[in-house]
């Protein structure tokens, strides 16, 4: 089993894990420890107005303060929260490229950054409330895996402008899990780079369509 470091006092199964209402919030997240120049990439698994739990392949140490960047489509465009948190437990955990999961919680947040995060949260909330499962969860459980590898891939093709290798690896995630939002605006976001901006628009329909930005 998996072993999990936390800070003394801190219930990781108790009310400060519940004291948000949680959900899944597949996108990019960027990291660094304060003070340094440079984020590592990232994703995150879930998220909530007090934190976010996300992959990493590096460790810090709990209680250790860092910087975060929180990347979400947002129309044709991108939003990005900037936010400092606390690490609050990390858990080794091999899922290549990952070394990690961890969960941290926000710090101190500024009027712009609770309504950012408040509109988010919301807009996920609504699509939680009418969304239907295209999927079985014994389906959806095989397959997110695959998914998860394949959304990973495709993030690195499309940072790196390999849009046609990027649009086929986000198509396979959609094949996987057709709800997945993500998977939609990223290659929504890759067509439109390519100029095909009839295909572009159809997945940015569509990511809208299942509460992604």
């Amino acid at each position: 089993m998996n072993e999990i470091f936390q800070p003394d006092g801190f219930d990781y199964n108790g009310i400060e894990r519940r004291k948000y209402i949680r959900f899944s919030y597949h996108y990019p997240v960027r990291h660094r420890r304060m003070g340094e120049d440079t984020y590592q990439e990232s994703e995150s698994d879930n998220i909530s107005l007090g934190g976010v739990m996300f992959y990493s392949s590096r460790s810090y140490g709990v209680g250790e303060n860092i910087d975060l960047e929180l990347d979400f489509p947002l129309g044709s465009g991108h939003q990005i929260i900037a936010v400092s948190a606390m690490v609050c437990w990390i858990q080794k955990k091999e899922m290549p490229p990952y070394s990690y999961s961890m969960g941290v919680s926000f710090n101190s947040l500024s009027e712009d950054q609770l309504q950012q995060l408040q509109t988010m949260v919301q807009t996920f909330l609504e699509y939680k409330q009418k969304q239907f499962s295209l999927v079985t969860e014994d389906t959806l459980e095989k397959n997110k895996e695959e998914a998860r590898i394949l959304f990973i891939k495709g993030l690195e093709y499309f940072r790196n402008d390999l849009l046609d290798e990027a649009i086929d690896a986000f198509s396979r995630v959609i094949q996987l899990i057709p709800s997945h939002a993500a998977a939609y605006s990223y290659r929504a976001y890759s067509h439109e780079r390519k100029g095909e901006s009839r295909k572009a628009e159809e997945d940015y329909i569509k990511a809208k369509e299942l509460g992604g930005f």
